[in-house]
């Protein structure tokens, strides 16, 4: 373990023990292999592609289109709430 240890001697003082470690080169580039870069690399799958809408975002797309033609300051949660009104015309 790196770092300080304190030690309590048989004459009650309190004495400090610096503990060094020293890596050999081939340690340290070894160590320099496992970066975080390199791990994620092989956690990553491919993307098979994109999914198809529901109709439900569709519907509700149609809608955020219409009323943001209207206005433009319309909100994506305006534009539910209408869909979620409108449902009758899916």
């Amino acid at each position: 373990m790196n770092g300080v240890r304190l030690f309590k001697s048989d004459l009650g003082l309190n004495i400090v023990v610096f503990v060094v470690r020293v890596f050999s080169e081939a340690q340290v580039e070894q160590m320099a292999k496992g970066t975080r870069s390199n791990r994620k690399a092989a956690k990553k799958g491919t993307r098979k592609g994109k999914r198809a809408g529901t109709p439900w975002t569709k519907f509700v797309k149609k809608i955020y289109n219409e009323m943001k033609a209207k206005n433009p300051n319309t909100k994506l949660g305006d534009a539910m709430r209408a869909a979620s009104k409108r449902k009758s015309e899916m």
